[in-house]
């Protein structure tokens, strides 16, 4: 029974002679333009005053910060002299 089964899984060779390349691009479509033409035109960024860069380079530097601490020794350290000064 062992080998009848074994025979059934080889036998089918088709399957494994036919492969597909791995750069192989999709046919071309007709629909492709039609795409295109209901896709809109990207909106361009409004520009950043100095008071909205300001803010945005304050929140960097602190999620910088924040990570700094989450990831690296200098946080657990930090962490267990807070638990034990506070615990």
């Amino acid at each position: 029974m062992q080998t009848a089964l074994d025979e059934s899984v080889f036998s089918n060779t088709d399957m494994l002679s036919s492969t597909i390349p791995l750069n192989s691009s999709p046919p071309p479509s007709s629909s492709a333009s039609a795409l295109d033409a209901a896709v809109p035109p990207p909106i361009a960024p409004t520009p950043l005053n100095a008071q909205d860069r300001a803010f945005l380079a304050q929140h960097i530097g602190a999620e910088q910060i924040r990570l700094l601490y989450r990831f690296s020794l200098v946080g657990y350290l930090a962490e267990l002299l807070v638990t034990f000064l506070l615990g």
